[in-house]
């Protein structure tokens, strides 16, 4: 059984996690096994933590893109020991907080609009060494969030602040929101999501010109296709440079 660390502000409910973890669930199975090698590879790339803001995004909804960035976050903090901060910067449909059965009311919505400190919303979740920053109430005009100053001085502080630790964040799909482009340009590197035989061809190169290919550290195909049937989920992943 599982034990909820007690998080900063608000506290968790004892509540289910939910499936998409399994690189906490079922350590063994095969998908955590490719999250982990995901996690050894970034990490063997990053060696000397020189890039630990990465950013991950999909070219359209629905494909996998907020289940590979919790199991990765999990697997560099849970597997590998290192520290990682989880963000949740899909303000449209913020549910990581949801993942680890934790309770978020206030997040990196209500910081960009009035907050003035990131540590009253940050949340320790069931993961040693893991510790999420959860998107708070579902805003209606994210791209404004997302594309202001204190978005990107955000990205900064955590940089700077955390220098210990790997930032992983969740961004919108680059196909819907220009803001995930823009933002593309302060993180460190890019992890782009897609649904193998169901995202086109056409958005993801699409998605990578918008990203830029300097940026790109590398593309997860989700084979399953469906990020709620992560249990039977298996994840391939090309480092930048190799074509498909």
């Amino acid at each position: 059984m599982i034990k909820f660390s007690k998080a900063l502000n608000p506290p968790p409910f004892k509540g289910k996690i939910n499936p998409l973890p399994i690189t906490l669930l079922e350590p063994e199975s095969q998908a955590a096994e490719s999250f982990k090698l995901l996690g050894v590879k970034i990490l063997s790339i990053n060696s000397g933590l020189r890039s630990r803001v990465v950013m991950v995004t999909s070219p359209q909804p629905f494909d996998g893109k907020s289940t590979v960035a919790a199991n990765l976050a999990v697997a560099i903090a849970q597997e590998l020991n290192k520290y990682a901060l989880l963000l949740d910067c899909d303000l449209r449909r913020p549910c990581l907080h949801q993942v680890f059965g934790l309770r978020a009311s206030k997040g990196i919505h209500e910081y960009l609009a009035d907050g003035s400190s990131v540590t009253p919303y940050l949340l320790k979740t069931p993961v040693k060494n893991l510790t999420l920053f959860p998107g708070g109430s579902p805003s209606s005009n994210p791209s404004k969030l997302l594309s202001s100053d204190k978005m990107r001085s955000l990205i900064e502080e955590l940089r700077n602040r955390y220098q210990d630790r790997y930032i992983i964040a969740d961004l919108p799909p680059v196909g819907f929101s220009v803001d995930t482009s823009l933002l593309s340009n302060i993180v460190d590197s890019v992890l782009l999501v897609a649904r193998s035989g169901k995202t086109p061809k056409k958005m993801i190169r699409e998605a990578v010109d918008r990203i830029g290919r300097d940026r790109l550290l590398g593309v997860v195909f989700n084979e399953d296709g469906e990020a709620h049937k992560s249990y039977h989920d298996y994840y391939r992943y090309y480092r930048k440079g190799r074509r498909e």
